[in-house]
């Protein structure tokens, strides 16, 4: 089926205190002075870049701000874990952590740091869900040097063992204490019923943190990291026909298969109902979810827009007023509304509601 379905997660969190509060109503909003008012619905001007590609077919956007003397360079990869196995969960996230921190080719990971720490610039890497990147912020007078070493760290990292091993560490640990908030653990168990079946609704776990090696990590890396699935965007203060030259000295002949992306699975069919996790906390976080739209739906942005004003707008947004004064059953901390999409397909669940 090449037809592409909805895949999104619609949040509503409502969460009670323990509390006894006595919220004051405050009175109204002075109205906004003339000038606001006029360009309350104006455009806000988004700055053009200049697109250009390199030799290998890496897109570059351009957008030179001479304001301060620094260059920021992000690269972003279509990668992620929705392309990792389901038995190896966490595979994506630790290749995006050890990218940078084990090293390169030419540099053990302490000189990388050393090197980095002496030019006072950082090179950072990761992988998401759908998506991983790199970014390089420097000085401008550093600029050649920490173009090298962000090429470097994404052409030929060295994946050092023992930095692996620490990061996998840490991965355990973030594991072992991802109950200790109470609000993580909600929105993730709600994420793994809504999207269940689907590697959205996918966890690591210790033991699959451990079965992880280090030709896994490299395997991986190796079918996304290549130009073709690779996009980079410069800001800061350079020239662009400079940098231009620049880029494709370090960038221009490196050569890569084409990516495999296989389609995700896609989630199960499952019946409204409600799920209790019991937690002795004297609160309580509630979250209600379910399939919706994805990325490339032409409602994507509007439904972003309707989210803020019900709810994604912090103290502003309608849920949050609404939630806020006291009510027969006592005041509340906060209410919110977001959303999650996907580009990647889904069943829509069936509309059923579970018996009392």
């Amino acid at each position: 089926m090449t037809q592409r379905l909805a895949l999104a997660i619609s949040l509503m969190a409502l969460t009670a205190c323990a509390v006894n509060l006595t919220p004051v109503r405050p009175s109204r909003p002075a109205p906004l002075a003339p000038a606001l008012a006029a360009s309350a619905g104006e455009d806000v001007p988004i700055p053009a870049t200049r697109r250009i590609s390199l030799s290998n077919g890496i897109v570059v956007h351009l957008l030179p701000d001479h304001e301060l003397p620094l260059i920021n360079v992000t690269a972003m990869v279509k990668t992620g874990s929705v392309w990792e196995p389901a038995d190896k969960a966490g595979l994506a996230a630790l290749t995006g952590a050890a990218l940078r921190a084990g090293g390169t080719a030419a540099m053990a990971p302490d000189d990388l740091d050393e090197t980095l720490e002496f030019i006072a610039a950082s090179v950072e890497t990761w992988i998401g869900e759908d998506m991983g990147g790199a970014k390089l912020s420097a000085l401008a007078k550093d600029m050649d040097l920490g173009l090298k070493l962000l090429a470097d760290t994404l052409r030929e990292p060295r994946f050092d063992a023992g930095r692996i091993e620490i990061a996998r560490a840490q991965m355990i640990d973030a594991v072992r204490r991802r109950n200790d908030d109470p609000t993580e653990a909600a929105e993730r168990e709600l994420t793994k019923f809504v999207f269940h079946g689907s590697p959205y609704g996918r966890e690591p776990t210790e033991a699959s943190l451990r079965a992880i090696t280090r030709a896994d990590i490299i395997a991986f890396y190796k079918n996304a990291f290549v130009p073709r699935g690779i996009m980079l965007g410069v800001t800061g203060d350079f020239n662009e026909e400079t940098i231009a030259a620049k880029l494709e000295a370090v960038f221009g002949d490196w050569r890569g298969k084409e990516p495999v992306y296989p389609p995700p699975t896609a989630a199960q069919e499952t019946p409204a109902a409600v799920w209790l996790a019991q937690k002795d906390i004297p609160q309580t976080v509630i979250r209600a979810g379910l399939l919706a739209g994805k990325r490339a739906d032409p409602d994507f942005p509007a439904a972003r827009v309707m989210e803020s004003i019900l709810g994604g707008a912090g103290f502003t947004s309608r849920l949050m007023k609404s939630a806020a004064w006291p009510t027969r059953r006592g005041p509340t901390c906060g209410a919110a509304r977001g959303s999650a999409a996907s580009s990647w397909p889904a069943r829509r669940p069936r509309r059923k509601v579970p018996r009392r």
